[in-house]
């Protein structure tokens, strides 16, 4: 019997969510899942700058896993500032349709695991792709796994919540699942 994945992925708690990619057989379902967490999660590609071995990515991401917030007229996701950190990196190569894109937002739509992951037993490849913007990053890790982090840098709050009050953002929230 498959595990209902739904189960694993969705938390029922308001808090920061630090997630790191497993090595060898989870590695693969785990990029998976971080694929999932950063689905629509908003970044700047101008932004993105390979740090010795190491690529640190910030976004602002909508926390699915919490499911939403049901409001009179309409439904809202939590959203947190994140960074994803990659480790070690040997290239890191942005491909682009239009080089305007570099100069603007762009909204992720999927992480996977890249070719070089398959063909070569040494490297690692992490794709992160915003194909409707004209826009993909391969990353290119020395070793087979690497080290892949998520971690949110501040508790995860609703935007209205926000918008209306900055210390409403640290209050608890009730909510349903969503899917």
């Amino acid at each position: 019997m498959q595990p209902d994945f739904s189960k694993l992925f969705l938390r029922t708690t308001v808090a920061p969510l630090h997630f790191r990619v497993r090595s060898g057989p989870c590695y693969v379902h785990d990029v998976e899942f971080l694929s999932s967490y950063l689905h629509d999660a908003r970044l700047s590609p101008a932004a993105i700058k390979k740090r010795g071995k190491r690529v640190p990515i910030t976004f602002e991401r909508d926390c699915w896993e919490l499911g939403y917030t049901k409001h009179a007229r309409s439904v809202e996701l939590h959203i947190a500032r994140s960074r994803l950190s990659i480790t070690p990196v040997a290239t890191i190569r942005s491909e682009v349709s239009d080089p305007r894109v570099l100069k603007r937002e762009i909204w992720i739509e999927r992480i996977y695991v890249g070719p070089a992951h398959w063909e070569r037993s040494d490297v690692g490849e992490l794709v992160i792709t915003a194909p409707h913007s004209g826009w993909r990053l391969c990353i290119c890790i020395e070793d087979h796994y690497g080290d892949i982090r998520l971690d949110d840098l501040e508790r995860p709050y609703l935007y209205s919540a926000r918008k209306s009050c900055p210390s409403a953002a640290l209050a608890p929230e009730s909510r349903s699942k969503g899917t």
